[in-house]
């Protein structure tokens, strides 16, 4: 129990001194599985890298946690929750690129009244009636820092996920993901 907690303290700790941020997002699967997500990433390791040409990169390695909220209209409302880890890059125009793997816990709630049958064999309702599958995913992504040329301290972001729901009735569902939104970054305590 005792590690289960250190490693989240741990990688707080160890990321303080680095540029941490908040990202909100569009997240869905098409305008009909419509959501938000929100996550807060924290750089485990970041490097720079200049060409022949004197062009710098900034390049990361970035652990998200972060949670996503969808509605399928009259079917269930997900919630996924979703750690990922992504290498990002951002050029000295602000130009970034993303990609990333997360291991994502999938949650459904059915929408209306659900009912089981009893030992008695009645019907009672159950409450927050729904599905919990694995929900692992792979993205990429891009969009700009609009910080890297002292425009605003926000960058925007584009998503395309491809997620593998594991059960899904007897098999497995591939899905298809859009992302799209906005990242803060936060002020640093030193």
């Amino acid at each position: 129990m005792h590690k289960i907690i250190f490693l989240p303290v741990a990688l707080l700790f160890f990321s303080s001194a680095r540029a941490q941020e908040v990202k909100l997002s569009y997240f869905g699967e098409t305008f009909t599985h419509y959501g938000v997500k929100g996550a807060y990433s924290l750089p485990l390791y970041s490097w720079e890298k200049t060409n022949r040409r004197e062009k710098t990169r900034n390049s990361a390695l970035v652990f998200s946690p972060g949670l996503a909220i969808y509605r399928h209209t009259g079917n269930h409302i997900g919630v996924i929750v979703m750690p990922e880890v992504s290498y990002k890059t951002v050029n000295q125009k602000g130009s970034l690129f993303e990609t990333g793997i997360s291991p994502g816990l999938f949650r459904s709630f059915y929408e209306g009244q659900t009912f089981e049958v009893s030992e008695e064999g009645t019907l009672e309702r159950k409450h927050l009636a729904g599905r919990t599958a694995f929900i692992p995913s792979l993205f990429v992504g891009f969009g700009k820092d609009l910080s890297v040329q002292k425009q605003t301290k926000l960058a925007w972001f584009c998503r395309f996920h491809i997620l593998k729901q594991v059960p899904y009735n007897k098999s497995s569902l591939t899905r298809i993901a859009f992302e799209a939104g906005i990242s803060k970054p936060l002020t640093v305590r030193k």
